[in-house]
């Protein structure tokens, strides 16, 4: 009987090591950058835009996207686009030549274009916080995006 109660303790405390225990939740990697023109590096999606008065539009059902790679940007909102930008010591990314294709641009997406390519010359301000990054214009355009 103790053979087997030995056997049997040996056994336990084998098996104990073999079961698998769940794995710590892993906690998204914050990354501090120095400032807004590296942590706009990325491609980013656009997913509400609110002009002026209007009431903020959620956009994110709409493949929206730009981006920046420190000195050119690139995307669709509803045409192709790019061209050279730039981002001052106060956070204002100005992008005042963009070429784009000119394909016609109805309902939201035409829009969403407007309310983006609007602003490029005269600048938006950003900021950026837990991968969203906000682009306000002067004229009251806010576009909203989140990290891809």
């Amino acid at each position: 009987m103790k053979r087997i109660l030995a056997t049997l303790s040996v056994v336990a405390l084998l098996g104990a090591g073999c079961w698998d225990k769940p794995a710590a939740p892993q906690v998204p990697e914050t990354v501090a950058y120095d400032n807004i023109s590296d942590a706009i590096k990325d491609t980013w999606k656009m997913t509400s835009m609110k002009q002026g008065s209007a009431a903020a539009k959620n956009v994110s059902e709409f493949d929206l996207t730009i981006t920046f790679d420190g000195t050119k940007m690139s995307g669709k909102v509803c045409n192709n686009m790019s061209g050279d930008y730039t981002v001052d010591e106060n956070d204002v990314l100005k992008a005042p030549t963009v070429i784009s294709t000119k394909m016609f641009c109805a309902g939201v997406m035409g829009e969403a274009e407007s309310a983006f390519t609007g602003s490029l010359a005269s600048g938006y301000k950003l900021s950026h916080e837990n991968n969203v990054l906000t682009m306000t214009s002067d004229d009251g355009v806010v576009l909203v995006f989140s990290r891809q």
